[in-house]
């Protein structure tokens, strides 16, 4: 019997050190394909923007909306990923990207403004008119104000042109919503 008891043990022991070992590896594994702009920004100087666009969408676990998600944030660090990654887009990752940086304007108006008419797709026409599909008007009034806000209080001569030029397509796109109303 007493063999029977530490043996029950040794086999519990066994499967809860096991299950733990799997949970860890797993949790590392998931660990090592986090994505950085850094490992971004090397895949496109080896193997190409395009070919890092299309690594980004395949695979089992595609990390194209994350990268998205992160160039929203208005990060320098992501919006040199967005730069480097523009070249390699096609329509549907091109129209992605350009909503993303819409969305960072307003955080970041210097870095977007800067990437501004570095592809046709990313003309100051293009990212300063909410480019978003189909947007509640409510969220739409609310951008449109913080990012005319943002704008406004944006000095960085670099970018002077381009922000002016901004900020008349805001312009235009407000007036043509209260034009509606």
């Amino acid at each position: 019997m007493y063999w029977l008891l530490n043996s029950s043990w040794y086999f519990l022991g066994r499967c809860l050190l096991t299950i733990f070992f799997m949970l860890s590896t797993s949790i590392m594994a998931e660990e090592r394909v986090r994505i950085n702009p850094e490992s971004i920004l090397d895949d496109i100087l080896i193997i190409g923007a395009a070919a890092t666009v299309k690594k980004l969408n395949n695979g089992e676990q595609p990390q194209w909306t994350e990268v998205l998600r992160m160039i929203e944030t208005g990060d320098p660090r992501w919006l040199a990923v967005a730069s480097g990654l523009a070249a390699g887009t096609d329509a549907a990752t091109s129209e992605d990207l350009q909503v993303m940086l819409a969305k960072a304007l307003p955080i970041n108006p210097q870095g977007v403004l800067s990437l501004a008419d570095s592809q046709t797709f990313l003309s100051i026409e293009n990212l300063c008119v909410a480019p978003f599909i189909e947007p509640e008007l409510d969220y739409l009034h609310r951008y449109l104000a913080e990012t005319l806000e943002s704008l406004r209080r944006l000095k960085a001569e670099a970018v002077e042109a381009k922000r002016k030029r901004c900020i008349a397509q805001i312009e235009r796109v407000l007036a043509e919503e209260s034009a509606r109303k």
